[in-house]
């Protein structure tokens, strides 16, 4: 009998024992008590310092987690909020769900599709959270579904504050001592002796005649207070959120070895800069009065209210992109557009073709300081790269602000792939922190995403 055939009966066993009441039961006891101990042992900070008052003011509310990062979730239910979780059906959700019941927590199963389309009950469970809120019960789900993408929320609880009209209150706990597990969500086991912190943030009422694309933007609004109130809970704990972070982002934060020896020369090419700008102005590629501008220095004012920042390289770029401003000022005449650029012919169209309003810059040299001078200045919420435009610091510095990145009419040939692909240490760390890629084509699209997908395993762990 084959090696294969001898553990198919005995993975059936183990199967059957996962499943059985007497296992399930003792897993949940386990867990509850793993997580009392925690509670009894640690050291406890609260943000706001009456988080009881605070969350019983608020209820019934639906309460927003990451799925990593809601074991501890239990211990900051006030005693005199009812709550039911959602939890999903499967193996992993049943244990969960035996252990919540040690806290006077109830159940309602089910749970979003997520990219996988599947449906897994999240018709009902979307009933019966309704249910539950106009009977008075809060209800805590996870905002990010599985398979994931981790971290990035979900529709499903911003059509439920709609629905329902309860505010959306990120919660998070942290620890000073914890582990982590190599799953989707880097689910984290937190542990005895340490400082713990709670964290409520402020509560988000989604409108009820909230259109399509208002949905989108509670959505954002809920993804930046979960990651806020996360980063917080960590900060008070006195530990490092980073540590938790799913492999994509996780790959963010890292710095390979090439970008930091990228990082290095543009460090030290840095007193060559007004040199090079000089030289580069004496054969017309710069305007002389506007030089400090790529040194990240400018005269112009950062207007009030949100700005979009556009970079494109040249005039194909330029032109590209100008169509897709034109349409964002129709559409929000309040939004302040910034657009850089790096050629002098490229500003010349952009004086002539930009809305009123918008304001042309050329874009810093790309090393670390001027970059910095830059963002510092112009403050922006939202940075959509042109096609191919790839400045390493530019793009860093700008993630490291929270600015979320988009790359709009992407563009990448096979060679230029091939080539990213073997300059991993410095593609992972720079392209991992685009928020989304809008590429030409499909054809592109496959391309970035074989790619992604490449050094995404080239960076897991081997066993």
């Amino acid at each position: 009998m084959s090696n294969d055939s001898k553990a198919k009966p005995q993975r059936k066993i183990g199967r059957r024992i996962q499943q059985s009441e007497f296992f399930m039961n003792s897993a949940g006891a386990l867990a509850a008590r793993h997580i009392k101990t925690v509670f009894a042992t640690s050291k406890i900070i609260r943000h706001p310092e009456d988080t009881d008052s605070y969350l019983e003011k608020l209820a019934p509310m639906i309460v927003a987690m990451w799925h990593g990062q809601f074991l501890l979730l239990p211990l900051i239910k006030p005693k005199t909020v009812p709550v039911s979780n959602m939890v999903a059906k499967h193996l992993d959700g049943e244990m969960i769900g035996r252990a919540l019941l040690h806290f006077d927590m109830g159940l309602i199963r089910g749970a979003g599709a997520g990219e996988t389309g599947k449906d897994r009950g999240g018709a009902g469970a979307l009933r019966a959270a309704m249910k539950a809120l106009r009977s008075g019960t809060t209800v805590a789900l996870t905002t990010d579904v599985p398979p994931g993408p981790a971290r990035v929320a979900g529709l499903g609880i911003v059509m439920l504050a709609k629905m329902s009209g309860k505010p959306v209150v990120p919660l998070a706990i942290a620890t000073s001592r914890f582990f982590t597990l190599p799953t989707w969500s880097r689910f984290t086991i937190n542990l005895p002796f340490s400082k713990l912190a709670m964290v409520a943030g402020d509560p988000i009422y989604v409108p009820r005649d909230t259109d399509e694309d208002g949905l989108e933007a509670y959505r954002v609004q809920i993804e930046r207070a979960m990651n806020q109130a996360t980063e917080r809970a960590y900060r008070l704990a006195g530990s490092d959120a980073s540590r938790t972070e799913p492999k994509t982002k996780k790959a963010a934060s890292n710095s390979g070895l090439l970008l930091s020896a990228y990082q290095g020369l543009t460090f030290a090419a840095r007193p060559a800069a007004m040199a090079l700008l000089r030289n580069r102005a004496a054969r017309g590629k710069e305007i002389p009065e506007r030089i400090k501008e790529r040194l990240g220095e400018t005269e112009a004012v950062r207007p009030d209210g949100p700005l979009f920042w556009f970079h494109a390289a040249s005039v194909g770029e330029t032109n590209a992109v100008l169509p897709s401003i034109d349409e964002l000022k129709r559409r929000h005449p309040a939004l302040n557009i910034l657009l850089t650029t790096v050629t002098v012919t490229s500003s010349k169209i952009a004086a002539a073709r930009l809305p009123q309003g918008s304001v042309h810059q050329f874009v810093p040299l790309d090393s670390a300081k001027f970059v910095r001078r830059f963002l510092d200045h112009w403050h922006p919420d939202l940075g959509l790269f042109t096609e191919s435009e790839i400045w390493p610091n530019l793009i860093v510095e700008a993630s490291n602000r929270g600015v979320p990145l988009v790359l709009i009419n992407g563009r990448m040939s096979q060679r230029s792939c091939q080539r990213w692909a073997r300059l991993s240490s410095l593609s992972k760390p720079v392209f991992s922190r685009f928020d989304a890629v809008l590429t030409q084509n499909k054809r592109i699209a496959k391309r970035f995403t074989d790619f992604w997908i490449e050094f995404t395993l080239q960076s897991a762990p081997r066993a």
